[in-house]
């Protein structure tokens, strides 16, 4: 009896020991069977293009603003820490355009109209007609945005992201075209000239002007949110619609020193034409900046296509 008893007790143990065994294998396999499922799922690298409103958006105290229209380019990277949860960023180039359009203007202002600079006069620009001045930024933006992406099926989830960018200028630019009645009034004298070219006092017909603006970094909110479809195996595609906003300022000269239609002593009859977002202008109330603030506002379509590198 003792021996049965002792060969039973042998038998349980062994089975017990055998039975941890195999529970312990299978969680271990069943762990690494979800590692290597998370470690799939973890890198993405992206191509994407989008587009609708994009506009350098400002409101002018003179005349009519037009917003624009543009779109970005993108590469991006994103890294999932959890099935539903990842990191995105990536480098992406931005357009911005938009423009202003106004008649009927004036503005005066103290010029030098000798290379001594003792001839001070008051330029008069009498009127300022049929005025048209496009603006065009772009941007190289770096945006950090965390996506959330729902389990879905095997093929398809929905899929949201908010975060920011940081908007490096790479080339920003203004042509202007306009007519211009010009006229002088000289410190030691209070007649008017005019009808005098040779001193930049004349009627000026479709003068234009291409040229450089001095745009700041830029700090955006973002935001995106879509659908992402199962296209191929290790290959996603990503649709929805984005939206960019512009928290800052991003006129380099805040205090907008200079005028449309600058005099040219150096160049005489020539001006130099700046652009409203770099100018003032002066009436019978004071003078005034013809734009206060300049931020970027952008929303539309995007589509990516994703690729797992693991």
């Amino acid at each position: 009896m003792k021996k049965i008893i002792f060969i039973f007790i042998t038998l349980f143990f062994a089975l017990s020991a055998n039975s941890r065994n195999n529970s312990q294998t299978g969680n271990d396999s069943l762990r690494i069977e979800n590692q290597d499922s998370l470690k799939e799922k973890r890198h993405e690298i992206s191509i994407g293009i989008g587009g609708g409103y994009s506009s350098l958006k400002y409101q002018p105290t003179v005349g009519d603003y037009k917003y624009g229209l543009g779109g970005n380019v993108s590469v991006g990277y994103t890294y999932l820490f959890k099935p539903n949860w990842g990191i995105v960023t990536g480098l992406e180039f931005a357009l911005y355009n938009a423009k202003t359009q106004f008649t009927n203007h004036s503005d005066r202002y103290v010029a030098i109209d000798d290379e001594n600079k003792y001839n001070q006069l008051t330029l008069i620009v009498e009127s300022m007609n049929n005025f048209e001045e496009k603006q065009q930024a772009y941007y190289l933006n770096i945006p950090l945005m965390l996506q959330y992406q729902s389990n879905g099926d095997n093929t398809n989830k929905f899929y949201a992201a908010v975060g920011g960018k940081l908007g490096i200028p790479v080339q920003c630019k203004y042509n202007s075209v306009g007519d211009y009645v010009t006229k002088g009034k000289y410190a030691f004298t209070e007649s008017i000239f005019e009808d005098q070219p040779e001193h930049g006092f004349y009627t000026y017909k479709g003068l234009q002007e291409d040229g450089k603006l001095k745009l700041n970094l830029n700090f955006q909110l973002s935001g995106e949110l879509g659908y992402k479809w199962l296209v191929a195996e290790d290959k996603y595609l990503y649709t929805g619609v984005y939206c960019d906003y512009g928290l800052t300022d991003i006129r380099k000269t805040k205090d907008s020193p200079k005028n449309v239609l600058q005099y040219n002593n150096d160049n005489l009859p020539g001006y130099t034409v700046n652009s409203i977002l770099e100018s003032h202008y002066t009436n019978d109330k004071g003078t005034f900046n013809y734009v206060k603030k300049v931020n970027t506002l952008s929303f539309g379509l995007k589509v990516r296509l994703a690729f797992k590198l693991d």
